[in-house]
């Protein structure tokens, strides 16, 4: 017997040897198990026809086309909608990306409420309002950009960057240049442009960042729009 036939046949028994437990054997065809896993085994007779079939085209593409019309996508329950659907219906907890860019005054709810203090929670409640009726007024603005006359873009400044980004232990008595990146993203155009710059060219100050946002402003068409619209987040540098 071949190598490749040896190998196909000892990969085809601990297919079966997988499969085995909870299915009835047969003989020929596709061979599904009952598993969690819901793998499929075929048959060794079945895998030499397929194998001859594949490379008696002898071409490329049709081998490619042969191949995919072999692929039956199906969808699969994922065990992460059984713990939204368990949560949601029986706790009322729902699942949400952590909060990595509060703002002071949330964090200073936060600490007042975990301290016992629940006279805030009416401030808290109308801030959070507030922020979600800011973010209501951004999407809106993104939307109405293109048939509206006012140019809307909206920047932020990523965290800073230290290069080169090594970490073995001369590294950290070495001395890393820092590196700024506001980014801009344009609603019009549905572009975004990176900004970027050393720590020996400037900081990241209002004026650094006003000049990088008036530098996209005049390379920018402007044409037929009478009002510009910056949306950005508290930090102070943008601000």
């Amino acid at each position: 017997m071949h190598y490749k036939e040896k190998r196909n046949a000892a990969e085809y028994g601990r297919l079966q040897r997988c499969c085995e437990r909870g299915r009835e054997r047969k003989s020929g065809g596709n061979v599904s198990c009952k598993c969690a896993f819901s793998c499929t085994a075929i048959t060794l007779t079945y895998r030499r026809q397929l194998f001859e079939e594949f490379w008696k085209l002898n071409d490329y593409s049709k081998q490619q086309n042969y191949l995919l019309r072999l692929i039956h996508p199906q969808l699969i329950k994922r065990r992460i909608q059984w713990y939204h659907e368990i949560f949601l219906s029986k706790f009322n907890l729902s699942f949400q990306s952590p909060k990595v860019d509060t703002c002071s005054t949330c964090d200073s709810f936060a600490v007042k409420l975990k301290a016992g203090d629940t006279s805030v929670k009416v401030d808290q409640d109308l801030h959070h309002r507030q922020a979600e009726a800011a973010f209501k007024a951004m999407s809106d603005d993104e939307k109405n950009a293109k048939s509206s006359d006012a140019y809307v873009i909206t920047f932020d400044l990523q965290q800073q960057m230290y290069i080169p980004q090594l970490t073995h232990s001369e590294m950290y008595y070495s001395h890393q240049v820092a590196g700024c990146n506001l980014g801009i993203h344009d609603s019009v155009t549905g572009t975004g442009c990176m900004c970027i710059w050393l720590e020996n060219f400037g900081g990241r100050g209002s004026q650094k960042i006003s000049s990088c946002v008036y530098k996209y402003l005049t390379m920018a068409n402007l044409r037929g729009k009478t009002k510009l619209i910056c949306w950005l987040d508290n930090c102070g540098g943008q601000n």
